[in-house]
């Protein structure tokens, strides 16, 4: 079958033909700067409504996928979703409505836990060791996603936490399935707060939310604030000394700025919030744009890009 053939061909599958079940391991963390067609981006809308948070990160592309599976089962009435991704979307704050649009389509939702980030520094229960299944940082999850047709109820969320070693979590998933996993059904999903709900998939203590909401809201007590300087990069800006930034600056706009060392050591790398290389591209480094400044808990100036 010619190329343009089969791409057509799977379009026809994808979004005309009833797709029962979605299978697949999304992208973990190019932070969706793959896919940015309008299509999807406009189904991700649903996961941003009614959100009152300053930055909205869902443009994750394992999320894109998660989208879509949801949209492609509801749009065949009933069927499975089964990924396994990172689990940064369980109990993730600004993933509240993301969680919500989920339990609105499926009927039975089942997460487990499989954890395994480096950057947490994770470890077991028993303070032993907690490995990743793969070869990553990120905390990894499998979801599957169960919708029943004709139940239109809430989905019941069904969880279960696998801590260990990566041959001890091998084991388990070969010895278990969803049937005989010892799933726990979470309660309290929809609680209310002061804060909102947050709709977690994960077990959350909300057993002093109350007195927690009974206290003055920081906006009360410090009348005046502001975000301060976030370069999200501060190994890279930030410095006690004018010298060094402007070394790091001029290694930065040189070729040897996108050298495999540097570029790992400083993050040298487009994030959902910044396209740094791309501006890189458009920029000239000069001195004089390097700064001091005042931060909070320091003992002397910095200076800055």
């Amino acid at each position: 079958m010619l190329p343009a053939t089969e791409g057509r061909a799977a379009n026809t599958v994808k979004y005309d033909k009833p797709v029962m079940v979605v299978l697949g391991n999304p992208p973990y963390s190019n932070f969706g700067m793959m896919n940015k067609g309008g299509w999807i981006r406009s189904l991700l809308e649903d996961y941003k409504r009614n959100l009152n948070e300053k930055k909205i990160n869902l443009d994750d592309d394992y999320i894109k996928f998660l989208r879509f599976g949801q949209w492609r089962i509801e749009k065949s009435g009933e069927g499975i979703l089964a990924f396994i991704t990172n689990n940064s979307y369980i109990d993730g704050i600004t993933h509240r409505r993301m969680r919500q649009s989920l339990m609105e389509t499926f009927t039975d939702i089942y997460i487990l836990n499989l954890h395994g980030s480096s950057k947490k520094e994770e470890k077991a229960l028993d303070g032993s060791i907690d490995e990743n299944v793969f070869d990553i940082q990120q905390s990894v999850a499998i979801s599957i996603f169960v919708k029943e047709a004709g139940n239109l109820e809430p989905a019941r969320v069904h969880h279960i936490d696998v801590w260990g070693s990566r041959e001890h979590k091998y084991s388990y998933l070969t010895e278990n399935d969803v049937t005989i996993t010892g799933w726990n059904q979470l309660t309290d999903i929809d609680r209310e707060s002061c804060l909102g709900k947050f709709y977690f998939f994960t077990p959350k203590a909300f057993d002093n939310i109350d007195d927690y909401c009974a206290y003055s809201n920081l906006s009360d007590v410090f009348t005046v604030c502001q975000n301060a300087i976030k370069t999200d990069r501060d190994p890279l800006f930030l410095d006690f000394e004018k010298q060094y930034v402007e070394d790091r600056m001029k290694t930065f706009f040189s070729d040897a700025g996108l050298k495999d060392d540097f570029r790992e050591k400083y993050e040298v790398k487009d994030s959902s919030s910044y396209s740094l290389v791309s501006r890189r591209r458009r920029a000239m480094f000069d001195g004089s744009n390097i700064k001091p400044f005042l931060c909070l808990g320091c003992h002397a100036p910095h200076d800055s890009r």
